[in-house]
């Protein structure tokens, strides 16, 4: 007979799979203890803390295993952003791929001038604080009109370069065909090398097989034709790029570029809208090869994509591989398998993901922590994660695979001292001891 003994721990819980039960999700935080959330993610490696972006400027941190919100931000850097209107604010954050030996980390944001920025950091030796005093700015592009400004910014798994989201910086069709020009950084997906020098100014490098390195164009350039990309995110496992793109006057789109493209896709905006011709008044038939949405959707009550990310935790595998999205008006939320060409009719999650106890609205965004879980964040500041509430875990199993084992035993004997963010730290304290391992034991999974 199995038997698992409680954790002890004053904090959530998080859930291993069950392919029998179904999901929900617990509050993680509260409105009043975030101001208008815009993005969650995690350092590489991290397993203890989640990263919540504040959009008037700030970065704050939840131990996942004590479940507090630390009160001092991790950055706050409210005298840089601008969040005057709905699309300006904080919006993207990046861990360095080594970021566990160099302490480097992007944001996106607008600034004062209303202006796309990427600006680099560096953690203090306090690992729940930035050094704000090491930010420089990398890379800023100029908006010129209130809209579309948008500014996800995320490492590629595979090939380790800064990918930027750039909306077309258009508040409405006009004249502007920022996305459809080559020469311009807006409306477009951006890739660079944050290790190099080799751009002008010298804080990052153009990687060779970017589309337009060789070639008119601006080298920055990786892929076309966006108008809002709000939201994005790599499958962790395969690499894969899901672009969810905002529409202006009939279709929301996602595009998903796969992990073996050289780059260089045209996605259509400001000729086509979703598979149709847009409103703006450009020739949507015309001469260039466009690259359609695997998926699409109209308008009313719906008005606003928001992407979200490829579920690959371990701890609910029935989930395992669904993309998970939602749009801004309707609060409805769906699950899509890709399977490498169009999509399958999307699953209505919203019911099944309903909390016991308050309410999913107003979704800004999806993230993901080092373990996998999904979490939804709200523009109130909530923040929501998935999980399976029959079978909850206990922090000891600490590679999540359902049992508190001699694996996990290896695990805390591994990282033994202190030790950021490490797995075996079971209580969540930033150090892997006795006390951890006498929770393993406690724990422990008999027959």
């Amino acid at each position: 007979m199995m038997k698992h003994f409680a954790l002890g721990l004053a904090g959530l819980l998080t859930a291993v799979g069950n392919a029998d039960a179904g999901v929900s999700t617990e509050r993680i935080t509260t409105a009043g203890q975030i101001e208008r959330g815009t993005e969650v993610t995690s350092a590489p490696g991290d397993h203890t803390r989640l990263f919540i972006l504040e959009r008037p400027g700030r970065v704050r941190v939840v131990n996942l295993k004590t479940n507090t919100l630390r009160e001092e931000p991790f950055l706050a850097i409210e005298d840089r952003v601008s969040d005057v209107h709905d699309e300006f604010g904080l919006f993207g954050l990046a861990f360095h791929p080594a970021y566990r030996e160099n302490g480097l980390f992007f944001v996106s944001y607008l600034n004062n001038d209303g202006d796309t920025t990427i600006r680099r950091y560096t953690v203090s030796d306090d690992p729940d604080r930035a050094h704000v005093q090491t930010g420089v700015d990398i890379l800023t592009i100029d908006q010129t009109q209130l809209g579309h400004a948008a500014t996800w910014i995320a490492f590629g798994p595979r090939d380790g370069y800064l990918y930027i989201s750039v909306g077309d910086g258009v508040a409405s069709c006009g004249a502007a065909t920022h996305a459809q020009d080559v020469d311009d950084l807006r409306g477009k997906l951006l890739r660079i090398d944050v290790d190099g020098t080799g751009a002008p100014g010298g804080l990052y490098g153009i990687p060779a097989d970017n589309p337009f390195a060789d070639t008119p164009g601006a080298d920055e350039v990786w892929a076309l034709g966006l108008r809002n990309p709000w939201g994005c995110a790599f499958d962790r496992l395969t690499g894969d790029l899901y672009i969810a793109d905002v529409g202006a006057a009939q279709t929301e789109e996602l595009n998903i570029q796969p992990a073996a493209s050289a780059g260089g896709e045209n996605y259509g905006w400001n000729c086509r809208e979703g598979t149709g011709c847009s409103p703006c008044g450009c020739d949507c038939g015309g001469g260039v090869t466009l690259t359609s949405p695997v998926y699409q959707y109209a308008h009313g009550p719906r008005c606003c994509v928001v992407g979200g990310i490829v579920y690959r935790g371990s701890r609910i595998p029935a989930e395992d591989g669904n993309y998970f999205f939602s749009d801004l008006c309707s609060n409805e939320i769906w699950s899509i398998r890709w399977d490498g060409g169009g999509f399958p009719n999307p699953i209505a999650r919203e019911d099944e993901l309903a909390p016991a106890t308050g309410l999913l609205t107003t979704i800004t965004n999806f993230g993901e922590d080092a373990w996998g879980a999904m979490y939804i964040v709200e523009d109130s500041g909530e923040v929501w994660r998935m999980y399976d509430p029959e079978t909850p875990i206990q922090w000891a199993d600490t590679n999540a695979d359902g049992d508190v084992s001699f694996q996990d035993l290896l695990i805390v004997l591994n990282e033994w001292g202190p030790c950021v963010g490490c797995r075996g730290d079971v209580l969540g304290n930033d150090d892997v001891g006795l006390e951890d391992l006498l929770q393993v034991l406690v724990d422990w999974t008999l027959e």
